[in-house]
């Protein structure tokens, strides 16, 4: 499934960073990035493939009750460790299947709005959200951490890749 595989090298782009980078710069405070982390963004995109992928049966997706697990965004070794069962369970995903995803835009605790969703469009909405994250971490690593080399298509759109393999 196309899907998958993008995901799945999106994924392993992001373990790609954070195996190049060092602890002290997984987790430094960068005012690059308005004093976040890398590994706070790498924490935020991780969460939402797991929340999608980590329990098969459920039929309900809510983004906002993902953990904010602080050791995932300032250890190297649990954060590897997470990408590589996320992967696992990419691969293992099943066909597409019908879901809710429950989301709430307000300012107050409010009861959160159901959306009638699919596994399929989930998964394209994760690589998304990836890459946007992505893209602002190549950001940070090519200003800070000149030493990380990151894939040419790091934080690319597939749109973008596409129309310029087109122009070229």
């Amino acid at each position: 499934m196309q899907l998958k595989e993008s995901a799945l090298t999106i994924l392993n782009q992001i373990r790609l960073l954070v195996e190049q980078l060092r602890p002290a710069e997984y987790n430094s405070s960068l005012e690059l990035l308005s004093g976040n982390t890398i590994g706070k963004h790498v924490r935020h995109v991780l969460e939402f493939f797991d929340l999608l992928t980590a329990n098969p049966k459920s039929d309900v997706l809510n983004y906002d009750s993902r953990e904010h697990d602080e050791l995932l965004e300032s250890d190297r070794d649990i954060c590897l460790s997470k990408i590589n069962s996320i992967i696992d369970n990419v691969k293992s995903v099943a066909d597409d299947r019908n879901l809710t995803l429950q989301v709430s835009y307000a300012l107050k605790k409010e009861r959160p709005v159901h959306v009638k969703t699919t596994l399929n469009r989930e998964l394209a909405y994760n690589i998304e959200h990836a890459i946007h994250h992505m893209a602002i971490m190549k950001i940070a690593v090519i200003t800070v951490f000149p030493h990380v080399k990151l894939p040419d298509n790091f934080g690319i759109a597939y749109s973008t890749i596409r129309y310029e393999n087109i122009k070229d």
